[in-house]
């Protein structure tokens, strides 16, 4: 009955770096090309450029943004245990570097590579970039490969298409290119940072050694049957105010959700189960697909070949089950307004039925915990549950390429696997001011009788907890808080909660919540997991200042995350940040599966979870 209070208290979406951060302020996301404006107009709005930084201009926003880090920053004694240095030392050398740079974009470079130093995937600092280069295809490692995951259709002529293997451009290997751009992008462990090369068609001007020295590319790729062939493609150079993108299908992690912008496909909608949805939803893995609705992977052949069926939920379950979790979700216990309708159609939760090894597996995507309704998406998938689990034997969770979310989704959904209750989701605090006012302020704006209730007090208590912290010098709180106010959180309400097995799917693109929830589930032995460990965002994530120059954005980790343990007993290892979770059982993909639609990977899960 208790949730999330503050705004901040986010296990948030942006598992990404402070360039990608940026990279998705200007909106790069792959689909159909969309030219915008004329030539004539870009070049003029090109020629009145801002002024660039002075120096002292931008030693200050450096030096704000480094100070900022020292006293915001909740895992920065982790970090330096971590990885054995002494940060102040790390930005003071490359602050020095300042005196070298002579363009904005030199400048800018070097604040990333300070950033880069905290190797998490949560930190950004957001800003326009005053120009990039693009050519619109996507790219995914694989093995020790780069194959094509996605390419615009205006690229067509070239013969460049999904499954190909990018060998250079202009001589320059993906790999090679991947150790420049991961000096300045970071996302949160080396298999995770390897998708970074996207970067390589996608070149922010802070990433100065990979700006294109010609108009035109030479791209080497291969064909699936080896065979060898050559583009040349011209750059197009983009500005905050004008934009060549690829037409957006998802909104990328950087912002608090990724939840699909125009979701068409809808709960109830009869092309649910038609060919033509299935081909819409036929795309290849990459950071460009985090947090789609559909499994990443899934194409029309596995629904043939494994006789998949979709399935929805009876609109009166999801009705009967939305007053619980408004119940459930309500903090302070006080009477409820009357609920909101249902709308006319429920958003989509993608669910399947299918036959293997002779049993029933129930198939169920949980994309991203950042949604617009929880208490509704909650429902839907109570009522998927409380139908199907009857005629199922086990489930097959699919939570790959999930970016993460609200804690609030999240702990409510990890309740609907906890027949007997859980140990919940906890996270030491940064003992600094800045969360001691958000809570004390939220308290002194509480009435009387909130102030002094259960919750009320605990809020309280954990304030006054964060000041004594504080006072004594810690880093970090000594006891962790609960975002929900309850260490130790009950079943999911009205019986939905899921008994028999299941086997949830992760790979290293599952960050924040996507890290969270596995790790709950895996410590609270309520499933196995399978696949790739995740990628190890491991805190809540805030805006905590604008630089006052470039009036960038800064967000940072405000602490570390984990399971509660009723023992109160905490190591480094039991933090999911660049730690990540650990599969029960491993599976890499190779490019002979990528290529044959990913049946091997679609048999392997399934295989595990009929045992």
């Amino acid at each position: 009955m208790v949730r999330s209070l503050l705004k901040s208290s986010v296990v948030s979406s942006s598992a990404f770096s402070s360039a990608l951060a940026i990279t998705v302020a200007l909106c790069v996301t792959v689909g159909c090309s969309n030219e915008r404006g004329n030539q004539s107009s870009i070049d003029a709005i090109e020629t009145q450029a801002i002024r660039p930084l002075t120096q002292d201009e931008a030693l200050a926003d450096y030096d704000t943004m480094i100070a900022t880090i020292q006293s915001l920053y909740g895992p920065l004694e982790y970090k330096e245990r971590r990885f054995g240095y002494n940060f102040a030392k790390e930005a003071q050398a490359i602050r020095a570097k300042f005196s070298a740079a002579k363009t904005d974009f030199e400048k800018q470079s070097l604040f990333f590579e300070a950033l880069r130093k905290l190797e998490d995937g949560h930190v950004s600092l957001s800003q326009p970039i005053r120009e990039r280069s693009e050519i619109p295809i996507v790219i995914m490692p694989v093995e020790d490969k780069f194959l094509v995951a996605r390419v615009a259709p205006t690229l067509a002529p070239y013969g460049i298409a999904a499954g190909d293997e990018i060998l250079s451009v202009d001589g320059m290997t993906p790999a090679d290119a991947l150790k420049i751009i991961l000096k300045y992008t970071w996302f949160a462990n080396p298999q995770s940072d390897q998708h970074l090369a996207y970067y390589f068609f996608y070149r922010p001007s802070f990433i100065v050694e990979l700006l294109p020295k010609e108009s035109f590319a030479q791209i080497e790729f291969a064909k699936p049957d080896g065979s060898k062939k050559l583009a040349r493609i011209a750059w197009k150079r983009t500005s905050p105010q004008t934009r060549f993108e690829l037409e957006p299908r998802a909104t990328l992690p950087g912002a608090e959700t990724a939840l699909p912008k125009n979701p068409k496909t809808l709960i109830g909608d009869d092309s649910m189960t038609s060919k033509a949805l299935s081909d819409r939803l036929q795309v290849w893995g990459s950071i460009a697909n985090m947090g789609e609705p559909a499994p990443w992977y899934w194409n029309p052949r596995l629904k043939r070949k494994y006789g998949v069926t979709m399935v929805t939920p009876e609109r009166e379950r999801v009705q009967m089950f939305y007053s619980l979790w408004n119940r459930e979700l309500n903090v302070f216990e006080a009477e409820l307004p009357a609920a909101e309708p249902l709308p006319a159609t429920l958003p989509l939760v993608w669910a399947a039925l299918y036959k293997h090894n002779g049993k029933t597996v129930f198939m169920v995507r949980q994309p991203s915990y950042g949604v617009p309704n929880a208490a509704l998406y909650l429902s839907i998938y109570s009522a998927l549950i409380d139908q199907y689990q009857p005629v199922s034997d086990v489930m097959v969770l699919d939570q790959t390429h999930n970016p993460g979310g609200s804690v609030t989704y999240g702990e409510g959904f990890v309740q609907l696997f906890a027949p007997k209750g859980l140990n919940g989701f906890v996270q030491f605090l940064n003992a600094d001011r800045l969360w001691f006012t958000k809570l004390s302020t939220y308290w002194t704006s509480l009435d009387a009788a909130a102030a002094s209730s259960t919750v009320g007090n605990r809020l309280l208590a954990t304030a006054k907890g964060l000041e004594r912290d504080s006072e004594n010098g810690l880093r970090l709180t000594k006891e962790p808080f609960s975002f929900n106010l309850r260490e130790v959180s009950p079943p999911a309400p009205g019986g939905a909660v899921w008994k028999k097995p299941v086997l949830v799917l992760i790979d290293e693109l599952c960050g924040s919540g996507g890290d969270a929830i596995p790790m709950v589930l895996k410590a609270n032995k309520l499933a196995k997991l399978f696949g790739q460990r995740t990628s190890g965002l491991g805190g809540s994530v805030e805006k905590v200042i604008d630089l006052p120059y470039t009036r960038a954005e800064l967000r940072l980790t405000r602490g570390l995350f984990t399971t509660f343990k009723p023992d109160g007993k905490y190591t480094d290892a039991d933090f999911v940040e660049n730690n990540g979770v650990e599969p029960d059982v491993k599976y890499t993909h190779t490019v002979d599966d990528v290529r044959d639609g990913f049946d091997a990977y679609f048999k392997a899960f399934s295989d595990e979870a009929t045992k």
